[in-house]
């Protein structure tokens, strides 16, 4: 990138760093509109550097979140920084996205600082896995289950094979369904 013959050396090459980051950076005034974005934040929502300064941060949050948001930045006007919040961004193709930020602020700018970590992977993986062991609760609760009606069949086979008298073994078939199904008296 060029540098501008009107711009000191160091913005030049500090706006080359700020559009180097893989994550999402941008500074935002302390009214939610943004005054800057780098190419990373422009390529993960999809809009365009324009698009996005005509907004604001309220603007691009999830209708979930927007409260949540909307105190964050009340926070940040009072010169409190937030790290590890999480949030959702409506992106430009209708998808959400879910971002960690950490910002610093600067009421006396009237501006924050932001930078993001997309961690909408890594919430998919979590969602993901969350199912999987509760399915895999449910099948070892099935599981068990089966276990104990297959130990009551093998009481009562092992009762037949005995020969024992009818009244003993309907006695021990009532007993087992009532085990198995919870009940007291069967």
């Amino acid at each position: 990138m060029a540098r501008s013959p009107d711009a000191p050396p160091h913005e030049t090459e500090l706006g080359e760093f700020f559009d180097l980051s893989i994550d999402p950076m941008s500074i935002i005034g302390l009214d939610g509109k943004f005054k800057r974005v780098n190419a990373s934040f422009v390529r993960l929502l999809g809009y365009s550097r324009s698009e996005l300064f005509s907004r604001t941060a309220l603007d691009l949050a999830h209708p979930d979140d927007v409260e949540r948001t909307r105190e964050a930045l009340a926070q940040l006007a009072e010169g409190h920084d937030q790290v590890g919040l999480e949030a959702r961004l409506l992106c430009a193709d209708g998808t959400v996205r879910w971002l960690e930020w950490n910002t610093r602020s600067m009421p006396e700018q009237g501006v924050v600082y932001t930078v993001g970590r997309d961690t909408t992977g890594r919430r998919r993986v979590e969602a993901e896995l969350h199912e999987a062991q509760r399915s895999l609760e449910a099948s070892r609760d099935a599981l068990r289950v089966l276990a104990e009606e297959q130990a009551a069949l093998r009481r009562v086979a092992t009762l037949v094979a005995q020969d024992v008298p009818p009244e003993e073994l309907f006695g021990a078939v009532a007993y087992e369904v009532g085990v198995l199904l919870g009940a007291d008296l069967a």
